[in-house]
């Protein structure tokens, strides 16, 4: 584990997508970059920036619009001078990149060094605690971050880990405060449906069960021609919320179930039967994301999700990281995660101005959220959910940037 003193962290910029503050073709880019250099450079140099997931927008926005935006977006950090590491935790939007990594360096990286590939026993557990930095040159896999960095400054190094990332910042009196970083998509029932088939045991099975859907809602639906085209609308129409967005979700489910109706030729009583667990998925629709206009995935740090998270915690942290476990799960060190520390998670684009607090075992563990860079429809964007955690001696607080975007 890492000891640092002054750390900073953001989420959720989704890099790509015109909703996005930081999207180059947004007009207002020019002011929102200057809004966010002038916090850097008040902030002052770091030890490190962690992005915590959703740097990049791989579900529907083209590679060349987010390459574009990765390079403006590295143009800020190279000017404001204000890290020399860069940790990124990748999210469900651009997962897609951390598969990309681990096929390269554990599949054709080996087959090139003249090596055998993994077997299906074994694929599972590279998915997991893995890191890959740009100061470890003997990876068959190069990683290309840096080649988006300007070349008129020097390249800071550049950790990629997934989904994990744990480091310490001593507090007032010289103790040592954890963090825990993950982007928090696996508290979203919506991004682990195969646990309804089949409970994961462990961190790899959660990761291995829901990779086909991950892929498939956040990046292969979005990289599929003209089917794309029509998703891209849907989805304007979802965020939209209200009336529109309910009848148009309910007119697709009832086009599913005239599909496989019609295609397998289904009696009445399967018939009736499909219809019930297609009520039963839309159900699993929020409610309030149909409603109201604004972002899907604004779920509130409320008792369930709290609930979500004491559970992450317990099964796929807490009783993984022990000592004793490293031969089993393939872990990097052989002993206890510290505990308690501080969970840190984005994904939801809602921002903690305070920590809050669960209890495990009789022990207080912190929480706290990364907020988001997406330009909400039902409001002015003014950047209410952007800003930027800052962990240091005093703790975590968050700095915003609320009235300083559009």
């Amino acid at each position: 584990m890492r000891v640092l003193n002054t750390v900073i962290a953001i989420s959720d910029l989704h890099l790509g997508k015109p909703e996005s503050y930081l999207h180059i073709e947004n007009p207002a880019f020019d002011a929102n970059r200057q809004a966010v250099l002038d916090m850097l450079h008040r902030l002052g140099p770091q030890d490190a920036l962690v992005i915590n997931g959703d740097l990049m927008e791989l579900s529907l926005a083209g590679w060349d619009k987010v390459y574009a935006d990765v390079k403006a977006f590295f143009q800020i950090l190279a000017e404001s001078e204000a890290v020399t590491k860069i940790i990124y935790v990748p999210g469900n939007h651009d997962h897609h990149f951390w598969r990309m990594m681990v096929e390269q360096t554990n599949i054709t990286g080996r087959m090139l060094k003249g090596g055998a590939p993994p077997s299906n026993d074994m694929y599972p557990y590279l998915f997991v605690d893995v890191r890959f930095s740009t100061h470890e040159t003997h990876e068959p896999c190069e990683l290309i971050l840096p080649h988006l960095w300007p070349e008129s400054h020097e390249c800071p190094e550049i950790i990629v880990k997934y989904p994990h990332h744990l480091f310490a910042v001593p507090d007032g009196n010289g103790e040592l405060s954890c963090y825990l970083f993950t982007h928090g998509h696996f508290l979203e029932p919506l991004f682990k449906p195969i646990n309804f088939i089949i409970e994961p045991a462990h961190l790899e099975e959660l990761e291995a069960f829901n990779n086909v859907w991950l892929e498939a809602l956040d990046y292969d639906l979005g990289h599929a021609g003209r089917m794309s085209e029509h998703l891209f609308e849907l989805e304007q129409i979802w965020q939209a919320g209200g009336y529109r967005a309910q009848q148009t979700v309910r007119r697709l489910f009832r086009e599913i179930r005239n599909t496989l109706m019609e295609s397998f030729n289904l009696p009445w009583w399967k018939s009736v039967l499909l219809q019930i667990v297609l009520r039963v998925l839309f159900r699993q629709i929020p409610v309030q994301a149909l409603d109201r206009k604004g972002d899907l995935l604004q779920m509130p740090l409320d008792d369930k999700m709290k609930k979500r998270i004491v559970h992450y915690l317990e099964k796929y942290v807490l009783n993984r990281y022990q000592k004793g476990k490293a031969r089993e799960y393939f872990l990097p060190v052989d002993k206890d995660i510290p505990a308690p520390f501080t969970f840190v998670f984005g994904h939801t684009h809602r921002p903690t101005k305070e920590p809050e607090s669960v209890h495990i075992s009789g022990k207080e563990f912190r929480i706290s959220n990364t907020g988001g860079w997406m330009r909400p429809d039902n409001i002015k964007p003014n950047g209410m959910n952007a800003g930027i955690q800052v962990i240091d001696r005093d703790g975590i607080r968050w700095e915003s940037l609320e009235g300083a975007l559009s």
